[in-house]
């Protein structure tokens, strides 16, 4: 029987890594004609950066639907879940062995939170926010057969998203592959910054891009003149 497992990687920063673990059965009877897939729901607070997935493409191919702003702090973007689908590059059947063990990762990002100004009660190594992430459903698609049953398609998925990624109901039977664990979501530790913190860190940034500015202004005008004054010893000379 096949299984899955999902563990988070680097649970305790803005970028974590959904580390997915499959185990599967020779003797399972799925052809090579079938596709494996992971779906992702991720909340308005965590996002995925489509150009880091792009790097993957040996691994999976991935199409998501949503919310794509990068770097936005959640507050600025919609508050609406994103759904990535995930399509694993990985033969399903090898000849000579009995099962197959594959990890994929897929790397997350968290949005920065609104400042807080109370500790979470509870933690004990700074302020932090748990931010739920449900475990990627995952299923194998077949071609269908005329009279072929099919388990219900993935949840959180519409028909318009599975008809746009070629995986309509009407054409395809989704076996659904369990979770050898009872644990159906994770969380990341997103760090949240303090409230009282927030004027002095404003103040703090302002002064540093006021100085940025005057040396850039400073160093500009500085080789501006040595220009200038090496262009007219030039013209001396010549003369």
């Amino acid at each position: 029987m096949a299984t899955v497992e999902a563990n988070i990687q680097n649970s305790n920063s803005f970028h974590p890594k959904s580390l997915v673990t499959f185990d599967l059965s020779q003797s399972e009877t799925v052809s090579e004609s079938c596709s494996l897939h992971l779906l992702y729901k991720l909340s308005p607070s965590l996002f995925i950066d489509p150009y880091e997935l792009a790097q993957h493409q040996e691994s999976y191919t991935s199409t998501q639907w949503g919310d794509i702003e990068l770097e936005k702090p959640v507050h600025a973007v919609q508050d609406s879940d994103t759904n990535l689908l995930v399509t694993v590059n990985q033969r399903l059947r090898n000849e000579g062995t009995t099962s197959m063990r594959f990890e994929v990762e897929v790397p997350l990002h968290a949005r920065y939170l609104a400042p807080s100004s109370q500790d979470v009660p509870g933690e004990e190594l700074g302020n932090y926010r748990h931010v739920p992430l449900e475990r990627p459903q995952a299923f194998f698609a077949c071609p269908k057969g005329p009279d072929q049953e099919s388990a219900p398609p993935p949840i959180h998925i519409s028909a318009t998203q599975l008809a746009a990624a070629n995986l309509s109901s009407s054409i395809i039977q989704f076996i659904h592959i369990p979770y050898s664990s009872n644990y159906p979501v994770d969380f990341v530790r997103v760090p949240v910054g303090r409230q009282e913190h927030l004027f002095g860190v404003q103040v703090t940034t302002s002064v540093i891009i006021l100085l940025i500015f005057l040396w850039v202004t400073s160093a500009t005008i500085h080789a501006a003149r040595r220009l200038i004054s090496g262009s007219t010893s030039g013209h001396l000379k010549t003369a």
